[in-house]
This record gives C-alpha cells, sequence and structure tokens, in this order.
C-alpha cells in the first residue's frame, strides 16, 4: 500500500489508541502494522525531532516543545512539508471485515483502522 509519511504517523498514533482493545487475528494484524510502520517512519521521525530541537524551547523538563500558534511553529510546518508527503511502498496487513465486525471496537475506533479492512 502507498503511503505517505503523514498518513503512516496518523495510521500508526490510531493503531496504537486500540492495540489494548483488540487480540487474536485483529490483534496480531494491529502489532504487526505497529512494528512494520513504526519501522518505515524511524527517518521521519528523526528529521521531525531535529526540527522540534531547531525551532522549539525547552520546557524546564528537559524536553523541546514548540508552541502552537508562533511564527517558530508555522516555519516548522512549513518545513516537514516537504518530509511529511513522501510516500513508501508499505506491506500492510489486512483483516478480513468479519475480524473486525466480531472485536469489541465502536465505530470510531473500526473507523480508525479502515485502511487494513479487506475490502
Amino acid at each position: 500500500m502507498k503511503l505517505t509519511n503523514i498518513e503512516m504517523s496518523n495510521y500508526l498514533n490510531s493503531l496504537q489508541q486500540i492495540s489494548n482493545k483488540v487480540k487474536g487475528k485483529l490483534g496480531y494484524a494491529v502489532a504487526r502494522n505497529i512494528r512494520k510502520i513504526s519501522d518505515e517512519l524511524i527517518e521521519f521521525e528523526n528529521i521531525r525531532l531535529e526540527h522540534i530541537r531547531k525551532y522549539g524551547t525547552d520546557n524546564g523538563n528537559g524536553e523541546c516543545i514548540i508552541k502552537k500558534d508562533t511564527s517558530e511553529y508555522n516555519q516548522f510546518l512549513t518545513d516537514m512539508q516537504e518530509y511529511a508527503t513522501i510516500s513508501h511502498d508499505v506491506d500492510i496487513y489486512t483483516v478480513d471485515a468479519e475480524i473486525v465486525m466480531d472485536s469489541d471496537l465502536t465505530a470510531d475506533e473500526m473507523n480508525m483502522i479502515y485502511f487494513m479492512i479487506k475490502e
């Protein structure tokens, strides 16, 4: 499946949110896709962290943050745009819709993993 860095980042966030709610075949698929997407995002995440350090300030706890609605944040978004739209072929593990429907996921949660449901 062809995905951009920002799509993968969003999907990874979705998978991580539901990972403790699924088991069996769906749990396996979620865990596998977390690993695959995480591996694909290593370089993008390194670049993102470099840019956070470049434009951010120390929050007093040793963490660098960028406040929204600042020129630094806008510059960060501008710089990251070219990296966010880079596409990759990712081997997404898909599951049958029946497996998802038999889970305890809500409709919102099912929608979060729609990309990995076979049509």
